[in-house]
This record gives structure tokens, C-alpha cells and sequence, in this order.
């Protein structure tokens, strides 16, 4: 193998990601013109959901005692009715209601808290090899790899995606 057949090879390569790459482009186009075709009724639709909505609210709130028991019916694929309310939980500051259950609950403040360390791979990727060793952490596939990486856009994520999905399609079929 000489680096002028891998040129050829990367040519052949970077001709056929650029038909993807195109295809994809006039894909997108047509999904948009569609989208667009089909966005004034969708929000009309949700309007009219939400309107619906609104009025269901409200007849439901007007009759309260019809949801006595049971609380909650369903008709045409809608559960409609009461249910308790879980409450929502709200204080102004973390780090003055962690001093206070630190305080009233001293001996298990832990199970009011919750305390997270966890290792940042970003910063252990700047250790020397003799650091890393005596941490514990192992380095693996750290030896020479080979790149084929296109400058990455959404475009391009999507030609990644299909690819794998055509590279596991044939390992399938193998």
C-alpha cells in the first residue's frame, strides 16, 4: 500500500460522502417544504386542542361532585377527573436549607442530602501515565488509530449515522 493508493482511496471516499452529503441537502429541503406545508394546520390544530382542553377544564371543575367516586373516569381514551396533588417543594436557598438539615438532622443529614462526586475524565486526560498509574485508572486503546474524520456538521452526523446504520445492515447480512 502506498500513500498515492490511499489518496485514490480517500478521493473515492470523499466523492461518494459528497453524493450522500447532497442527497441529504435535497432531503432536507423537501422535509422542510412539507414541514411548511403542514405547519399552518398543525397550529391550528393545536389550538383547537387547546381550546377543547380548556373547555373540559372547566366543566370538569364545575362538577366536582361527579367525580366523588370514583375520582376519575375515562371516555374515548381520556382520564378525566381528580387526583391528589403531589405538592411542589420550594426553598430560596440550597445552601441554607443544607445548613438547617445539617443542624435539625445531625445524625442522618445524609438521608435528607444528596452528596455527588464523581471523577472528570476531562481533567484525568491531563495526567502523565505515572499519575494516572498510581490512581488506579486504566488508559486503554491509547495506542495508533486510524482517523477518517469530515469536519463534523448536522449534515455530516446524519451521513455518520447512516453509514453505521449501512455498516451494521451488512454485518447483519454476513
Amino acid at each position: 500500500m502506498t500513500l498515492e493508493q490511499i489518496e485514490r482511496l480517500c478521493a473515492d471516499y470523499g466523492k461518494r460522502r459528497d453524493a450522500l452529503h447532497d442527497r441529504l441537502i435535497i432531503l432536507e429541503g423537501e422535509l422542510t417544504t412539507i414541514k411548511n406545508r403542514h405547519l399552518k394546520e398543525i397550529k391550528r390544530c393545536t389550538a383547537l386542542a387547546a381550546e377543547s382542553e380548556s373547555t373540559l377544564r372547566a366543566a370538569i371543575e364545575d362538577g366536582p361532585d361527579l367525580f366523588a367516586k370514583p375520582k376519575t373516569h375515562i371516555f374515548h381514551g381520556i382520564k378525566v377527573g381528580y387526583r391528589k396533588g403531589t405538592g411542589a417543594l420550594d426553598w430560596a436557598d440550597d445552601e441554607e436549607l443544607v445548613r438547617k438539615i445539617e443542624k435539625m438532622f445531625a445524625d442522618v443529614a445524609d438521608e435528607y442530602l444528596l452528596v455527588k462526586k464523581k471523577p472528570r475524565a476531562e481533567a484525568l486526560e491531563a495526567c502523565d501515565a505515572a499519575t494516572l498509574k498510581r490512581l488506579g485508572v486504566q488508559v486503554g486503546d491509547d495506542g495508533e488509530q486510524v482517523v477518517i474524520k469530515p469536519v463534523e456538521t448536522a449534515i455530516e452526523r446524519l451521513v455518520k449515522a447512516l453509514l453505521k446504520d449501512a455498516r451494521e445492515d451488512a454485518n447483519a447480512d454476513s
